[in-house]
């Protein structure tokens, strides 16, 4: 049932990012007699012509009421169906996992259950975010690469703090994670979830959180430096994608570039990165939910 959740909100939050698109593509596309390119954000995202990449994802993408309608049928249609059918037929406890502490919810309560269906899309929605922004930091300064991956998808997701400093873009998770916990943890303790806690509490539970929202960075990097060790090996094709990828991982491979682990023409400085990345997380993650526990207790 936990992965059957997590496929439910990776679907809400494709709805939510194709209402986005539609959205942007409109409101680029709205008021212009004539275009002759469409700007999608700064230099670094380059240009693409207006009359076949606005028409052709205009095509892709689904209209924005009928997004919407399946949007909102998840959200408000899950809770329901937790609670009227699957509490009878089997035994599953939603959990609201947030890295350093995973909050429990009970099925025989609709008012939780609608809860724990928005936070969980929140959540969500928050982590596909937070990636897109690093991706965007990540491959700053580059601009001979133009795909719509990079111009489209990445652009539209972290379009709103493009021409933020990198400082703010890096703060922007810890500031976030941080000020939704602040919101969301009265609610959790009205309906009964965590026992009433003080305002001292929950501002360092607040800040625990918000260094936790950092967790999800170091999962897209071990993410991508898998990928770079399975391009480096196999050709996956000839996508500009791949060079996009490429030249963010260079920047990911750099702090270890220097010892040389080249090999027959083949680089291990991945391979070695990937278990350092994956032990700094997971100490990481150890230390942030013992914080957490003192801060709850």
């Amino acid at each position: 049932m936990g992965f059957l959740d997590l496929v439910l909100n990776i679907i809400a939050v494709l709805l939510w990012i194709n209402w986005r698109v539609d959205r942007s593509l409109v409101s680029l596309g709205t008021g212009h007699g004539h275009i002759s390119h469409l700007e999608l954000s700064s230099s670094s995202m380059g240009r693409v012509n207006s009359r076949r990449g606005f028409s052709g994802w205009k095509k892709a993408v689904i209209p924005a009421r009928q997004t919407l309608f399946g949007l909102g049928l998840i959200l408000l249609g899950k809770p329901l169906i937790y609670h009227y059918m699957l509490r009878h037929m089997m035994e599953w406890n939603p959990m609201l996992k947030l890295g350093v502490v995973s909050i429990p919810f009970s099925m025989d309560y609709l008012g939780q259950m609608y809860l724990f269906s928005i936070a969980s899309f929140i959540l969500t929605l928050f982590i596909v975010y937070m990636s897109m922004i690093l991706i965007r930091i990540l491959s700053r300064g580059e601009t001979s690469i133009e795909n719509s991956f990079q111009n489209v998808f990445v652009g539209f997701m972290a379009r709103s703090v493009e021409g933020w400093p990198v400082f703010f873009k890096i703060c922007l998770p810890g500031v976030v994670g941080g000020l939704l916990w602040l919101i969301f943890a009265p609610i959790i303790e009205i309906i009964g979830v965590l026992p009433e806690q003080s305002w001292s509490a929950v501002f360092k539970e607040c800040i625990v959180l918000g260094l936790a929202s950092y967790l999800p960075w170091g999962g897209l990097v071990m993410l991508l430096l898998g990928i770079h060790i399975i391009t480096c090996k196999f050709r996956l094709g000839t996508s500009s994608i791949w060079s996009y990828l490429d030249y963010i991982n260079a920047k990911l491979i750099k702090p270890l570039s220097y010892l040389q682990l080249q090999i027959f023409k083949y680089d291990f400085t991945a391979l070695v990165e990937l278990p350092i990345v994956y032990l700094i997380c997971v100490y990481y993650r150890d230390f942030l939910t013992g914080l957490f526990a003192k801060a709850m207790s």
